[in-house]
């Protein structure tokens, strides 16, 4: 496979992935669009937000990976809306405290991408948008182009329960009939299911061979969707 089929392969999953996983919880009249900042006081969110992320890409080849299984998290629960970044408020646990998100990585760099685009434009950029952003771009980074579009405009929850998250997330372990449940409550059917899972083993064999790096992202795809047998036949290669 040369590099502009791999590249193309990529990022039709992405793509796929982005309307499936966070185009199912839109509520009321907050319908994200592309180039949504384009008409606020904040033209340019999209690019202080590339060109931060990917500063910290330069640095971080893990980045990409990070923030996509971060925002994937984040969308599988309560929709793409930010909610697994909030702190702890009362005595419920919240969702960054679930099991299944204790060995998340990247708050930190959503913070600080937060933090440098309110300083440039305050109030106006969600947090939502700046995950959904910065995984894009991170994951973008060593291609020097976006691979895929983002539609912004979301609004940042301000519920985040842990128990929320076991009944929605897929496991790598679950089994067929779960996952199938889980993607149901989503409005997926098999055919999404069955499309997600196809393209993650098409991308996992052919990248291993060409580029480790780009292996490991598909893997960190793969451990959010794909059950045990599949996951045992991927350490065989690792191993």
């Amino acid at each position: 496979m040369g590099t502009a089929q791999l590249l193309l392969l990529i990022s039709n999953f992405l793509v796929f992935l982005s309307i499936v996983v966070c185009g199912v919880s839109g509520a009321g009249n907050n319908v994200p669009r592309k180039n949504f900042y384009k008409s606020t006081r904040c033209p340019n969110a999209e690019q202080f937000v590339r060109d931060i992320t990917w500063s910290k890409a330069k640095n971080d080849s893990t980045l990409g990976a990070k923030l996509l299984r971060l925002h994937y998290h984040d969308c599988f629960v309560r929709g793409c809306d930010a909610s697994i970044l909030l702190d702890k408020v009362g005595t419920d646990q919240f969702e960054k405290e679930a099991r299944p998100n204790l060995s998340l990585g990247g708050f930190d760099v959503i913070d600080d991408i937060k933090r440098q685009v309110e300083e440039k434009c305050p109030g106006i950029v969600s947090c939502a948008d700046i995950l959904a952003l910065a995984t894009r771009d991170a994951v973008s980074f060593r291609f020097k182009k976006s691979l895929w579009d983002v539609a912004t405009g979301r609004k940042d929850g301000n519920v985040s329960l842990a128990s929320e998250v076991n009944g929605n997330l897929p496991s790598p372990f679950s089994d067929f009939a779960t996952l199938q449940q889980l993607f149901a409550k989503k409005g997926l059917n098999v055919n999404d299911l069955v499309a997600l899972s196809g393209k993650i083993l098409i991308i996992q064999n052919e990248l291993y061979a060409e580029d480790l790096n780009l292996w490991v992202l598909s893997f960190m795809i793969a451990t959010s969707y794909i059950n045990n047998w599949i996951l045992n036949l991927i350490f065989i290669y690792i191993y």
